[in-house]
């Protein structure tokens, strides 16, 4: 990836970056457990965490699938909290 287009694309995936880090918050989860679900490598996406780094396709799709499904078997349990 060229320098510019990598600026690019991490400004594009900062939406997710910042919905990651309140996933990881909200259900106290560790960084490393996340990224081994996804199949990312830790360094990589704690670097993408940070906003140093864009996610390829792939790993994107993968997390945002993961958050999707992980949400969605919450909500029963999120309801109670109210």
């Amino acid at each position: 990836m060229k320098n510019n287009e990598n600026v690019n694309l991490v400004a594009e995936q900062q939406p997710m970056m910042q919905r990651t880090v309140k996933f990881i918050e909200r259900y106290g989860l560790k960084t490393s457990w996340l990224a081994q679900k996804t199949r990312i490598p830790k360094n990589y996406f704690s670097r993408f965490i940070n906003s140093h780094v864009p996610l390829y396709a792939p790993q994107y799709n993968r997390l945002v699938a993961f958050l999707d499904e992980w949400d969605r078997r919450m909500v029963g349990f999120t309801a109670l909290d109210s």
